[in-house]
């Protein structure tokens, strides 16, 4: 099975002014040294734990911000110009497919399939992946045998959610469970044509365009951490081992 796990490392989102007022965090000193080591000792981590290692992690960089230590065997990392035009907004499907800046310079989701569509041959499993984050080390193998053993309609794009996530502040130590009603942010999207629909759309709204499932027993771990804005809270709390990720 063709399956990569993707993740934007150091590239900030431009964030909706009505909703995520504060921007300075990505300007702050340090900020970049951060993401990476949160990268190496949780999301790195966790992908060496997995008990199924048939899959590449494709991990994207800003231009000019790029760490070579911690790297996995089978990683390929992909630089990114930062020219403005990376959003994880929600768009308008035509507009993503057909946007662009200049004559040459496609937007970000644009950018990541043609890069993939050159690396990787369809169908395609792409799961997402936040930097910051982790997957139980048993994620890999029970999602490729959920996309083997469902019956799903294989010609179109079809997604494979967790049903709940947990979630871990690492200054407090607080553990927590949150419910995904949504696509949770370690969604993943099986793809007879190659999209990259896990970074073109917000998790939130993927449903919109995609059809899919929540899964039991696929279990990611967010974490809570001061480079993480958009989430402060670790949900209902609940107790889980730690050493099942990193």
């Amino acid at each position: 099975m063709n399956h990569i796990i993707i993740s934007r490392v150091n590239l900030w989102m431009r964030l909706d002014p009505y909703k995520y007022k504060i921007t300075e965090l990505y300007n702050e000193p340090g900020w970049n040294e951060r993401r990476i080591q949160l990268l190496n000792e949780w999301c790195r981590a966790s992908l060496r734990k997995q008990t199924n290692q048939n899959f590449i992690f494709v991990s994207l960089w800003q231009s000019g911000q790029m760490a070579d230590g911690g790297e996995l065997d089978n990683e390929i990392k992909i630089e990114i110009e930062h020219t403005g035009t990376i959003d994880d907004e929600p768009l308008d499907y035509d507009a993503l497919i057909n946007g662009k800046v200049g004559k040459k310079t496609l937007n970000f989701a644009d950018q990541i399939r043609d890069k993939t569509r050159k690396l990787f041959k369809a169908p395609l499993l792409v799961t997402n992946l936040d930097a910051d984050d982790a997957l139980h080390f048993q994620f890999v193998e029970k999602l490729q045998q959920t996309v083997s053993e469902r019956d799903f309609d294989r010609t179109n794009p079809f997604y494979f959610s967790t049903s709940n996530r947990y979630c871990y502040n690492i200054r407090t130590g607080k553990k927590g469970m949150k419910k995904t009603a949504s696509p949770s942010p370690s969604v993943s999207t099986w793809e007879p044509y190659i999209n990259c629909f896990p970074l073109r759309y917000n998790h939130q709204y993927l449903g919109q365009w995609v059809p899919g499932v929540n899964v039991e027993g696929l279990i990611g771990l967010q974490t809570v951490n001061d480079t993480n804005m958009f989430s402060r809270k670790v949900g209902e709390p609940t107790e889980f081992d730690l050493e099942d990720y990193v």
